[in-house]
């Protein structure tokens, strides 16, 4: 896997002087790739060569590149223009930035003398390339004063994400909340919230906030301006891995951890529920770097009043469990998990004689000890799923309680969350998916990925009928929008997502049924022609699946 280098992008919070501020948010397209159904901040991609000539009074060249594709991307995205100003009547710029906190731009940029019809012409020219934004400036004698757009923060989408972006949010305060005129595109709707109003909404599953939005709303609740600026621009730590960050629901975070998993997959997703109790589901840390990053992700939890409570494996591969044991004994609680996974695991229930669960006295069976998984730099005899490895062996986690199928989890809140069990074996006997009621968070384990496929191998717990029966169960499932997988980034519109992947899996069984009838019958001869839309260097994994498809189909392959 080659390092995604991040997009360097701007946005901006359009932020009202009304007794009660209130913030512009914009909702992404369902039909994006990236953060689709999202509400965010006006704003978007900085481009290569934005120009800097129309920007006055910015710090330095960054600064007024970012400036200039914040003030560009509002007004195409709202058809408001902010942040500008007679050429003829520009403020000379403070001496001292942090005196430079200006009032709401009651004058802004001649726009008031404008006609609003000559603004609307003027962004649709533009949105359909007949215009540009710097002309339509200079048309009008406008600058766009760099004084109006206050840094706040700079933020990296996390490494798991496709699409990475490198984004400078700024704040620009306008009087009232009023102006802006929906185009229907990349952005189907923008609504005005105050920002404890558009947390409330996200925390009851009304809307959707990528992490970095959420908590800048939380600080723009907790602190005035200019004060909330001390707050979002301590940025030290903001890299995608913090748990502030990384909120996808409220007090739910999603950690990636590097884990011993398979390619294209470098990190396993750790989700943190609660608040005075939290609960880590699939802690897969795979080296001491990591668990260091886990246990201070959780420090700034329990600085807040939380304790680790359980944590719970939604299966048994090695690359959900690798630091559970770890876990355990670092926060002295317990393991919970599906029956399923605990014999997977290797743990001889019978002899302990425990009613719900069994001890950490468990012996461990030496055929489930763990080594690591592949990388990319593998060969493709390599790319298999983990051996047992007896020279460095990793103790299997012993489960201390069982979860079935429907059992409900209250985790204390306010208001609390309801965090309800489903068996959904195929990818693994025991696997388990979660709905979180309150949130509508669906925490997915390996039922789904994004990007990606899962891969279902008999030799490894998999079984394809299961696993699209377990696919079609959940796709009717209801409570649930947001999915957060094992691996990647989260989904929204989560059931029609869970039935594209089923629909996926029906239609490459259906490749694999084609050419059972064109006569092919070895693994070698069906393998080219039922994968034939993936690289071959992923074909050794798609094998695994193709057997369980074949199995599934009652069909033996000859050798």
């Amino acid at each position: 896997m080659h390092p995604v280098i991040p997009i360097k992008a701007a946005a901006g919070m359009i932020l009202t002087a009304e007794p009660t501020p209130r913030v512009l948010l914009a909702r992404r397209s369902a039909a994006l790739r990236f953060m689709a159904g999202f509400h965010v901040f006006p704003g978007g991609r900085i481009d290569d060569e934005e120009p800097t000539a129309p920007v006055v009074n910015a710090l330095d060249t960054a600064s007024a590149r970012g400036v200039h594709a914040v003030a560009r991307e509002i007004f195409e995205e709202t058809g408001l223009l902010v942040g500008t100003r007679n050429a003829n009547r520009l403020p000379a710029p403070s001496a001292k930035p942090e005196t430079r906190f200006p009032g709401p731009d009651t004058t802004n940029a001649e726009s008031e003398t404008i006609q609003r019809e000559t603004i609307r012409a003027a962004r649709m020219a533009i949105l359909d390339g007949k215009d540009t934004f710097d002309a339509f400036l200079t048309r009008h004698h406008l600058r766009i004063d760099a004084t109006q757009f206050e840094f706040a923060g700079d933020w990296v989408t996390p490494a798991i994400a496709p699409i990475r972006f490198d984004t400078r949010y700024y704040i620009v305060r306008v009087p009232i909340a009023t102006g802006e005129e929906l185009h229907v595109g990349e952005i189907d709707a923008l609504d005005w919230f105050t920002p404890a109003g558009a947390r409330a909404a996200w925390r009851c599953g009304t809307i959707q906030l990528p992490p970095p939005v959420a908590y800048v709303l939380q600080n723009l609740a907790a602190y005035p301006f200019p004060d909330v600026l001390d707050h979002l621009r301590d940025c030290g730590e903001h890299t995608g891995d913090r748990p502030s960050k990384m909120e996808f629901a409220n007090g739910i975070y999603m950690l990636p951890l590097r884990s011993p998993t398979l390619p294209p997959a470098t990190h396993t997703n750790c989700i943190i529920i609660g608040e005075r109790e939290l609960y880590l589901i699939d802690p897969a840390a795979n080296d001491d770097e990591e668990r260091a990053l886990l246990i201070r992700q959780i420090k700034l939890l329990e600085d807040l009043g939380g304790a680790v409570k359980a944590i719970i494996l939604t299966h048994s591969h090695i690359d959900h469990v690798c630091a559970a044991n770890f876990c355990r004994q670092h926060y002295n609680a317990p393991i919970w998990a599906h029956p399923e996974t605990a014999r997977q695991l290797g743990i001889d229930f019978g002899e302990l004689g425990v009613e719900n669960g069994v001890s950490g006295n468990a012996k461990q069976d030496p055929n489930t000890a763990f080594h690591r998984s592949p990388t990319a730099n593998d060969s493709p005899t390599e790319m298999e799923f983990p051996k047992p490895d007896t020279r460095n062996p990793t103790p299997a986690p012993p489960v201390d309680r069982y979860l079935h199928d429907g059992d409900l989890i209250t985790i204390p809140g306010a208001p609390p969350w309801q965090l309800r069990a489903l068996h959904t074996p195929g990818h693994d006997p025991g696997h388990l998916c979660f709905i979180e009621e309150t949130t509508r968070t669906l925490i997915a384990g390996d039922l789904i990925a994004n990007p990606g496929t899962i891969v279902v191998s008999l030799d490894h717990g998999g079984d394809m009928t299961q696993f699209i029966d377990s696919l079609e169960r959940v796709a009717n499932q209801p409570g649930y929008d947001t999915i957060l997988p094992a691996h990647g980034m989260p989904l929204t519109h989560g059931p029609d997502k869970i039935r594209k992947h089923l629909e996926h899996r029906l239609w490459r069984e259906g490749k694999v049924k084609a050419a059972i009838e064109a006569g092919k019958t070895a693994l070698a001869e069906i393998l080219p022609l039922a994968y034939d839309d993936v690289p071959p260097e992923t074909w050794p994994l798609a094998e695994l699946s193709l057997k369980s498809h074949l199995k599934r189909l009652n069909c033996l392959p000859s050798e």
